[in-house]
């Protein structure tokens, strides 16, 4: 709404401009007023004759101006395109251990996602996660139903189905370009089955129980180009139940599991509940490129929208602690350009999220409203070194409330 109403003021002032050229264009032609006038539509009473030569030179004016707001939307709509080859240009020679994770690509858009049995009782993917794995039917249906009992909250997953970049295709951390992208595949299931999936008893590598099991989740960098700040989440420490969190206090990105129970078939609408959940905003993300991980060691496949803008009512908002959302999980942390390299540096970042953090910069720090958040250079040079520290080298932080 905000972009619409600044079209309409742009187009408001486009008219009043046209007008006064007008108005400045008929002096010496006093006798065609009115006819110039009935053919633009424009009130004769408007038209105040002026000297002829001002008509050539507001033609001209107009004509500039309509060339300079035809380059700019052309501008917004290319700039995704623009920020995915500038990745892609900028990640090919990066050859550093990333330590936490492999960027697999970056595209356009979102991939597709589809869903074996999606909409079918949990007792027929039970029967169709034990056919796929080639386990006991009924023992595999046993140890789900009891895992099941015991969970207080048991939500909706995709089980990826032969991931496709599972194995890394060179020896670059920040781009597989042999990796198919554009489309997912996976089973609807819920958290029982993974930790049946999961368990030594079924795992197909006990030592290593989530090489084959597969999740996806949504998740969004958000930006404020105008304060110049990205948002991002301060994990909580403790879960809901008192347990210690994955990477407690750390900052890491908005977002979370994609639930086909609720998000359809769009990993953009896990990232909008996701963030309403855990930073209050809901937003839908658009107009971004779509960044593609996969995590060591938990085996996420993770989708993330780079730049997605924030408006000045949220921040306001978060100032004034006006915010609602679930606290358990953590808090919104604003994160100013200038201390961005300072943070990014410390140990209380989670590993993924630094990666995420550099590739928006390596894309020329993109935004959605189009443009960048910062001048292009700036963001790619920034990101070229970050890149080349790996996880080992990053000094020790300081505790997570104490970063600001």
């Amino acid at each position: 709404m905000r972009n619409l109403a600044k079209d309409l003021n742009t187009g408001a002032g486009i008219v009043s401009l046209v007008v006064a050229v007008l108005s400045a264009a008929i002096k010496g032609f006093p006798e065609q007023s009115n006819e110039i006038a009935g053919r633009v539509g424009i009130p004769a009473a408007l038209i105040e004759p002026q000297a002829s030569l001002a008509f050539i030179v507001g033609a001209m004016l107009v004509l500039l101006l309509t060339l300079l707001i035809r380059a700019r939307l052309e501008r917004n709509r290319d700039h995704v395109a623009d920020a995915v080859e500038r990745y892609r240009k900028n990640a090919t020679d990066l050859t550093s251990d990333a330590a936490g994770g492999r960027v697999v690509d970056i595209a356009v858009k979102e991939p597709t996602l589809m869903m074996a049995g999606k909409g079918e009782t949990w007792e027929t993917q039970v029967n169709l996660l034990a056919e796929a794995y080639k386990l006991d039917a009924a023992e595999f249906a046993a140890e789900v139903a009891r895992r099941r009992s015991a969970l207080k909250h048991n939500a909706s997953h995709l089980i990826l189905q032969d991931p496709p970049w599972l194995e890394a295709h060179g020896g670059n951390d920040w781009r597989e370009p042999g990796a198919n992208t554009s489309r997912l595949t996976g089973f609807a299931c819920d958290y029982a089955m993974i930790q049946a999936l999961t368990d030594a008893k079924f795992a197909r590598h006990p030592k290593d129980p989530w090489r084959d099991v597969a999740r996806v989740s949504g998740n969004t960098i958000f930006v404020s180009k105008e304060k110049q700040c990205l948002i991002l989440h301060r994990r909580a420490r403790f879960s809901i139940d008192g347990k210690p969190m994955a990477f407690g206090g750390h900052l890491h990105m908005v977002g979370g599991n994609f639930e086909p129970s609720h998000d359809g078939a769009s990993l953009a609408e896990t990232a909008c509940r996701e963030a309403k959940e855990e930073i209050g905003l809901k937003l839908i993300p658009h107009n971004v490129p779509c960044l593609l991980m996969r995590e060591d060691g938990t085996n996420w496949h993770m989708a993330v929208f780079l730049g997605v803008e924030v408006g000045r009512d949220y921040l306001q908002k978060h100032a004034a602690g006006a915010l609602t959302y679930q606290t358990w999980e953590g808090d919104p942390e604003v994160i100013s350009f200038r201390r961005l390299e300072e943070i990014l540096r410390t140990n209380h970042v989670v590993p993924t999220c630094y990666q995420a953090v550099v590739a928006w910069l390596l894309a020329g720090a993109p935004v959605s409203t189009g443009g960048s958040a910062m001048w292009k250079w700036r963001a790619v040079r920034l990101g070229k070194r970050l890149a080349k520290i790996p996880a080992k080298f990053r000094r020790e932080g300081v505790a997570g409330d104490e970063i600001r």
